[in-house]
């Protein structure tokens, strides 16, 4: 219980806490030597030695008042040595970022088809649209009488309409479907990114 009521007694802390106070530290004492001695010389470069000195044996006599991340720290050899502990380094994953790669590329691909298709889209349709109107033009014109051909035919002319109405409808079909690519390109890239992000996150 007595030990209990100690660790209640000392300061809670977690190590980004003693992180940024030292660090507070070493800012504040440059501050100060760069306006008193603002010329870097060999005297400048010992009296920064002996201040980093001071701050670490400062929190090395401190750390016996200091519970850091649940530990207390007097039972520990030193305050350095304990937080550099919790510093680890998770290697480095070459399969992960061969899969970034892999995905950046491609969203530079896919964003490479999208730009051209956004170019070549309304050429298309243009183009499709005059081939169509000129099919339609020259049925029309076959099917009509010219002016050297008799008045007097009483036999009915037969306009291909049903044609007509089929190569509309294919049109309006081909112009629907090549409008319809960029949208599913731009959900496909999407997609990509929502995965770089996650990848990224747990890497």
């Amino acid at each position: 219980m007595a030990e209990s009521d100690n660790l209640h007694n000392k300061l809670q802390l977690v190590s980004e806490d003693v992180k940024f106070l030292k660090s507070q530290f070493h800012e504040s004492a440059e501050t100060k030597l760069d306006l008193h001695l603002p010329t870097e010389d060999s005297l400048k470069t010992r009296v920064r030695q002996l201040v980093e000195e001071f701050i670490h044996e400062t929190f090395e006599l401190a750390r016996h008042s200091m519970v850091v991340n649940g530990v207390d720290m007097s039972t520990r050899d030193t305050l350095v040595d304990s937080l550099q502990k919790e510093e680890v380094v998770e290697p480095f994953d070459v399969e992960l970022n061969e899969k970034l790669r892999h995905l950046y590329a491609e969203v530079d691909e896919r964003t490479l088809e999208v730009t051209e298709l956004r170019r070549q889209i309304p050429n298309q349709a243009s183009e499709i649209y005059k081939q169509k109107l000129k099919e339609e033009q020259d049925l029309l014109d076959q099917a009509l009488p010219t002016e050297d051909q008799s008045t007097d035919n009483d036999e009915a002319v037969s306009l291909p309409v049903d044609r007509i109405q089929t190569d509309y409808e294919d049109t309006l079909q081909l112009i629907k479907s090549l409008s319809k690519s960029v949208p599913e390109l731009y959900s496909d890239l999407n997609e990509l990114q929502e995965v770089i992000n996650f990848l990224r996150q747990h890497s």
